[in-house]
């Protein structure tokens, strides 16, 4: 019996590897957050162990544009939210509207959120030699401690509460608009301890609203304290050190034995 004459036939397949395109623009995205400044502990930590699973992939990532020029497959469709926004962060771009079938993956700023880190973070450059600032630091308001709150800005001085403040990225123009502000750190002060502490608006000095308040009968000035972001960023920078300057005179003067 003659034996089958086995024909060579010419086929064509990829390699499994993890050193794509999509993984290099993801751990160059990854990359320049864990070096951006005021990112935070948790999230810098986050991405360096992120970035422990790319130990294989290559650093040099490809354009952004070419990436997405290449499109998606449904083999990798799940990796586009993750590689758009990777694109979007090499590109320091934002996203953009527009007339025409384009969809697109978006996220939200809270910018109550981002006014209080950007304070935060300001705040405890300026005051670094003087005042030690944290935000949202957990404590109650009862003696038998069931009622949480966490005031934005907690100043202390040799680990003791000195000050307190609280950001509202909102624009006011008279008192009724900050009545319910005034409450809330009315309640801080009361809770810490402390005879003062400060509302810092993101809006400029052309609104009405008093500097300060003082509650009848409680003992507590509440003063307002206005820093403008319309400026360019040496200007708001300014501002952020001049209410710094100003916090701590408060501080050093007594406002809070």
């Amino acid at each position: 019996m003659r034996s089958p004459v086995l024909t060579p036939t010419h086929c064509r397949f990829d390699e499994h590897s993890i050193d794509t395109p999509h993984n290099r623009v993801l751990k160059a995205a990854a990359n320049r957050l864990v070096r951006l400044p005021g990112i935070g502990v948790q999230n810098r930590n986050t991405l360096r162990h992120l970035l422990m699973w790319f130990g294989e992939v290559g650093d040099h990532p490809p354009a952004p544009r070419a990436v997405l020029r290449r499109g998606f497959t449904r083999l990798d469709a799940y990796y586009e939210p993750a590689v758009r926004l990777a694109c979007m962060i090499l590109d320091g771009a934002s996203l953009d509207h527009g007339l025409g079938d384009v969809t697109a993956n978006t996220f939200l700023i809270d910018m109550n959120r981002a006014f209080e880190a950007f304070l935060e973070v300001r705040l405890a450059s300026s005051l670094r030699c003087t005042l030690t600032v944290r935000g949202q630091v957990a404590t109650h308001l009862d003696a038998d401690r069931q009622v949480r709150m966490k005031p934005d800005l907690l100043f202390l001085r040799n680990e003791t509460a000195a000050y307190v403040g609280d950001a509202k990225y909102k624009v006011t123009s008279d008192i009724t608009g900050v009545d319910s502000d005034l409450y809330q750190l009315l309640a801080y002060t009361t809770a810490l301890g402390l005879s003062e502490g400060v509302l810092i608006y993101a809006q400029s000095d052309e609104a009405v609203t008093p500097a300060a308040v003082q509650v009848s009968k409680a003992g507590k000035r509440l003063q307002i304290r206005r820093i403008d972001l319309r400026g360019n960023p040496a200007t708001i920078r300014r501002a952020v050190e001049e209410l710094s300057s100003w916090i701590a005179s408060r501080v050093a003067i007594g406002a809070n034995p």
